[in-house]
């Protein structure tokens, strides 16, 4: 399985000040050091388990949850997003990430 992250998705909406800038800020992620954020997405991916959420007319959905050590050296727990397209059954794409709320 090939996992993929886009430039556009960290930039543009999870380091964005419409999006969820400011919760990764808060950990030292930033526009100088997207890539981390990027890389450390890849890394929950590759090392946690993939759960199927649901079909939708476009492919499915799934869900990984695992921790990340952000740049300021704290743990972030993240329960990300991705989909696999009905026309690329090899490729998941990232949707989105938002932290695992302790109950």
């Amino acid at each position: 399985m090939i996992f993929v992250v886009p430039e556009a998705k960290v930039v543009s909406y999870l380091l964005s000040d419409r999006g969820k800038g400011g919760f990764f800020r808060r950990f030292g992620y930033g526009l100088e050091n997207w890539t981390r954020l990027r890389y450390d997405l890849l890394l929950i991916a590759q090392n946690n388990h993939m759960t199927f959420v649901r079909e939708v007319d476009f492919g499915r959905k799934y869900q990984i949850i695992g921790e990340i050590v952000a740049p300021d050296g704290r743990a972030i727990k993240l329960r990300t997003g991705w989909i696999l397209a009905r026309e690329d059954l090899e490729t998941l794409r990232f949707v989105t990430a938002y932290p695992v709320r302790s109950p």
